[in-house]
């Protein structure tokens, strides 16, 4: 038989026009050199008594077909076989098969072919030589369905959510509306009415309309973002924007997420904090001119912040803050996309991982200096 479609050979003793292979006492033999490999005996000359009943001939893609099978010659490695109208058994895989090992039964088929006309064949011992067949049958397409390769085919797409459950992502916000999202906060020792004399939301044309200075390399976001900007500001600035409660009961790590594009300066910070409960601040990320190249460091800038914070036992919720405090002659600090995860627990395997490398189309030494971080990587 032919694998994967047709059923597979076994070691009998079988009589060829090449003869029989012994190995190791036994003699093995395969089907496609059979001297009837190609040209499968008649149904009357080989077995008059064996005999197949159909349910019907003429069917739909998808539609069920019965085979009844009878026969005065039952092995348990007789089978029926559906075939393409024309090809001879021997000569290529089968569509579909089953064993029929009793005298006589019935097996059944879903017909999920192609339209067109097969051939059904019922088939010795593993091999190609008819019981019984051919029986013609049809299918015909389905006209409830589109033709393969409509252009104007509908397609039918179900709708994909995520959970915390699929993704592991408790919150996520991404500032879009351009105001304060609900249960955030900010506080600023300038005045909010001062232009950027606090967070502020903005976007990249509005952002670098008056001045850039790297400002436009923050390719991240698709709409607002948030921005701490002294720079623009034009003087000393101490701001904070803390974020809503986010319910960690149950959880041993959670995991922050956000994009950010941080140019430093001497005299700037920026400090995110975690408190659980209420309870005072913990410091898990500092950015400030030990921790990041004053002017330009291309790690900072656009880059995918990535915190795992553990939770305290029976901690229920967590609160985050970004603090960023600059002197007057500072630079800025923009964030996006913040998530909060549901650290999933250790695997007894090394989950699958996969580095990405992309040019942010910026600077034409972005690809350049992006190709020597993937090696250090």
């Amino acid at each position: 038989m032919i694998s994967p479609s047709s059923p597979p050979m076994r070691g009998r003793r079988v009589a060829t026009a090449f003869g029989a292979l012994a190995v190791s006492g036994a003699l093995l033999f395969s089907p496609a050199v059979s001297a009837n490999a190609t040209t499968p005996v008649s149904a009357e000359a080989g077995a008059a008594a064996s005999q197949l009943s159909l349910s019907a001939t003429a069917f739909t893609v998808g539609d069920s077909i019965t085979v009844s099978y009878a026969t005065d010659q039952p092995d348990e490695l007789n089978w029926v076989g559906i075939y393409r109208s024309g090809q001879q058994p021997g000569d290529g895989n089968s569509t579909l098969w089953d064993y029929t090992p009793d005298a006589a039964g019935d097996v059944s088929f879903d017909l999920d072919l192609a339209a067109g006309e097969y051939d059904i064949w019922f088939l010795a011992t593993d091999g190609y030589d008819a019981l019984a067949g051919p029986y013609l049958i049809t299918v015909a397409p389905d006209a409830t369905q589109p033709a393969p390769g409509d252009p104007n085919a509908p397609v039918e797409i179900d709708p994909v959510s995520t959970t915390a459950a699929t993704d592991g992502v408790i919150v996520r916000e991404g500032f879009d509306d351009g105001a304060v999202p609900e249960g955030w906060s900010i506080d600023a020792a300038a005045s909010d009415s001062s232009p950027y004399g606090a967070w502020t939301f903005t976007t990249r044309d509005e952002w670098t309309s008056t001045v850039d200075q790297m400002r436009d390399r923050f390719a991240r976001p698709l709409d607002t973002f948030a921005v701490a900007d002294a720079q623009q500001f034009g003087g000393a600035l101490d701001t904070t924007i803390t974020s809503a409660a986010v319910p960690v009961d149950e959880l041993a790590t959670l995991r922050l997420t956000f994009d950010s594009h941080y140019r430093g300066a001497a005299g700037q910070t920026g400090i995110v904090r975690v408190s659980f409960d209420g309870a005072e601040g913990t410091e898990i990320l500092r950015l400030d001119s030990d921790s990041v190249t004053d002017g330009y460091d291309a790690r900072q800038m656009n880059y995918a912040q990535d915190v795992a914070v553990e939770v305290p036992e029976g901690a229920e919720e967590a609160v985050f803050s970004w603090e960023f405090t600059a002197d007057e002659q500072a630079r800025y600090w923009a964030i996006d996309s913040v998530a909060m995860h549901a650290v999933q627990k250790p695997t007894e395997t090394d989950p699958t991982q996969a580095w990405v490398m992309s040019d942010i189309q910026g600077h034409p030494g972005d690809l350049q200096h992006a190709l020597g971080d993937y090696a250090e990587i």
